[in-house]
C-alpha cells in the first residue's frame, strides 16, 4: 500500500468538529453523572482515535508537500495551541489547591504532562486528574513525527505494523486485567490506553480508502459506543474496551471521509471548536456534589462559558505566532524550507489554517 496521500486531502471537515463536540459531551456527561458509567472513557477513546488520525494526516500531507517534516515547527504548534489554555487552568487549579489544602502535585503533574504516569504508578489525582489524557498524547507525539518520517521513506505505509501494535496493546491489557492489576495501572498506563491513538494513526495512512466504508457502519458503531457508556469501568473490561476502540475508529473513519448530517449540526461543530477548553474546565465543576442529571446542564453551561472566554482572551492570541521552519526530519529536504499550511480544520477565520487543524485535536478526556 502506497504511503503517499493519494487523492485525499484533509481540508475543512465539519464532521470532525462535530465529532469532537460529541466526544466532549460524553466526557462531561460521564463526570457529571458520577462514577457509575463509562461515558467519559468512551469520549476519551473517540478523542484519541481522532487525535491520532489528524496528527498523522497532517504529518503525511506535509511530507508530501515539502519532502520533509518540520519537527521543531510541529512541537511549537503543539505548545502554542495547548499550553496557554492549560496554564490558565492550572493557575486557577493552584488557587483551589492552596485554599482547600489539596496537594500541589495536582498542579505540577499536568504542567509537565505526567498526570497519567503518576496515576498509573498508583497516585490518585483529583481536580486535574482528567489531564492524564493530555499527558499520554504529548508523550506519544514527542516520538511520533520521527517515526512517521522513517515510515514514509519506505514504499509502503506501516498499516500492518500499526494494526499489530493495536492488537499487541489489546492483548497486553487483557493479560494485566486477568492478573488483577490495579485499576489505576490498567486505566491510565500509557501501554494500556495507547491503542486508540494508534488506530487513528493507522486510518491516516489509508485515508484515501475510507470513502469505501459505508455510512451505516458509523451508525452501528455509534450505537455500540452509546451502549458501552452504561457499564462501569469499561477500561478494565478485556472484551468491551477493544470493541470501543474499533467502534471509535469506524466513526472517525466515516466522519473523515464525508460529513454525516448529525455531526454537521451547528451547535455540535461550535462545541467541537472549543472542546479543548470545555474539557479542561469541566472537571472542577463536575467535582461538585451531588452528581446526577441535574448537574449535567450546570457543568456544561459553566464549562462552555469559561472555554469561550479562554478561547477569545487566551488561546486565540497565541495562534498568530509565527512557527519556525528550520528543522526538517528529512535530510533530503532543505533545512530552511517552510511547510505549506494545511487546510483549515477548526473553522476559526482569524486563525492560520494549520493552527486550526492542530488546535482541534486535543480536548479530551476522562
Amino acid at each position: 500500500m502506497s504511503n503517499e496521500p493519494g487523492g485525499y486531502a484533509l481540508g475543512r471537515r465539519p464532521g470532525l468538529d462535530g465529532l469532537r463536540g460529541v466526544a466532549v459531551l460524553l466526557v462531561v456527561s460521564g463526570h457529571s453523572l458520577g462514577s457509575r458509567n463509562s461515558a467519559g472513557t468512551v469520549g476519551v477513546t473517540l478523542f484519541f482515535a481522532l487525535s491520532g488520525f489528524l496528527i498523522t494526516r497532517i504529518l503525511v500531507e506535509e511530507r508530501a508537500r515539502t519532502g520533509g517534516i518540520n519537527y521543531r515547527g510541529f512541537l511549537v504548534r503543539r505548545i502554542r495551541r495547548l499550553a496557554p489554555a492549560l496554564a490558565a487552568f492550572l493557575v486557577v487549579a493552584a488557587v483551589i489547591c492552596i485554599v482547600n489544602h489539596f496537594p500541589l502535585t495536582w498542579v505540577v503533574l499536568p504542567a509537565v504532562y505526567a498526570t497519567n504516569l503518576a496515576m498509573a504508578a498508583g497516585e490518585p489525582v483529583q481536580l486535574t486528574g482528567h489531564t492524564w489524557s493530555l499527558g499520554l498524547e504529548e508523550q506519544f507525539y514527542l516520538l511520533w513525527p520521527p517515526l512517521v518520517m522513517l515510515a514514509l521513506r519506505r514504499r509502503r505505509a506501516p498499516v500492518i505494523t500499526l494494526a499489530a501494535l493495536v492488537l499487541l496493546v489489546t492483548m497486553w491489557r487483557a493479560v494485566a486485567i486477568g492478573l488483577g492489576w490495579p485499576y489505576l495501572r490498567v486505566g491510565y498506563g500509557p501501554d494500556m490506553r495507547i491503542d486508540a491513538i494508534i488506530a487513528g494513526c493507522l486510518l491516516a495512512f489509508v485515508a484515501d480508502r475510507l470513502r469505501h466504508l459505508p455510512s451505516a457502519a458509523a451508525v452501528w458503531a455509534g450505537a455500540v459506543l452509546l451502549a458501552l457508556c452504561l457499564p462501569e469501568r469499561l477500561e478494565t473490561n478485556a472484551a468491551m474496551m477493544p470493541l470501543a476502540t474499533v467502534c471509535a475508529a469506524v466513526v472517525v473513519a466515516v466522519a473523515a471521509s464525508r460529513t454525516p448530517r448529525v455531526l454537521a449540526l451547528g451547535p455540535l461543530t461550535r462545541l467541537g471548536g472549543i472542546s479543548y477548553g470545555v474539557y479542561l474546565w469541566h472537571a472542577p465543576a463536575a467535582m461538585a456534589r451531588p452528581h446526577g442529571l441535574v448537574m449535567l446542564p450546570v457543568v456544561l453551561t459553566v464549562s462552555i462559558a469559561i472555554a469561550a472566554l479562554s478561547w477569545r482572551l487566551v488561546e486565540a492570541r497565541f495562534l498568530t505566532y509565527k512557527v519556525p521552519h528550520d528543522v526538517s526530519l528529512d535530510s533530503s529536504a532543505s533545512s530552511t524550507q517552510p511547510s505549506a499550511p494545511a487546510s483549515p480544520q477548526e473553522g476559526k477565520p482569524a486563525v492560520p489554517a494549520r493552527s486550526r487543524i492542530e488546535g482541534a485535536i486535543t480536548r479530551e478526556h476522562s
